[in-house]
């Protein structure tokens, strides 16, 4: 009924050890990563290839985003943008999900809810803006940390064993 899915770590391993000792900052262009893996840009497994390939280089440290113009490809983060760009974009987008979510379940008319689904109404509403609070606190906290690193708390290192 339905085809089989094709392997493709043979193009995953082969597109990693092109680009695993890149520079941080390297622009890695869509014709560059066909080349590298011999998978077209228009073949049906193209986004899972680099859904992984993203997924093994986010494991070796390294952050990928698509490059601007869109389009055009990808870029290995630097250190900064990974530090402290990207993490504040991140709790942007779970702040408007929140947000949304809120919404969403909050312009549902209370007239058109039994007694049992208003009280579970309440209730989400409840979390969402106790989730919300937190995730002021912690970016307010982020944002003095990033102004004053003086203020950053102590942390031993890890013991390697």
């Amino acid at each position: 009924m339905f085809a089989k899915r094709r392997d493709i770590s043979k193009e995953l391993t082969e597109l990693i050890n092109a680009t695993k000792d890149l520079p941080r900052g390297s622009f890695i262009p869509h014709e560059d990563i066909e080349a590298a893996s011999g998978m077209e840009r228009n073949s049906a497994h193209w986004n899972v290839l680099v859904k992984k390939w993203k997924g093994a280089m986010g494991q070796r440290g390294l952050w990928i985003k698509a490059a601007v113009p869109l389009g055009t490809g990808y870029r290995i983060l630097t250190l900064d943008e990974q530090r402290e760009r990207e993490p504040a974009t991140l709790e942007k987008q779970a702040m408007r999900r929140l947000n949304r979510a809120a919404m969403c379940l909050g312009t549902i008319p209370a007239e058109d809810l039994t007694e049992e689904q208003r009280a579970f109404q309440a209730a989400r509403l409840g979390q969402f803006a106790e989730r919300k609070k937190i995730q002021q606190e912690h970016q307010a906290q982020a944002a003095s940390w990033l102004s004053n690193p003086k203020t950053l708390p102590k942390f031993a290192p890890p013991k390697l064993k």
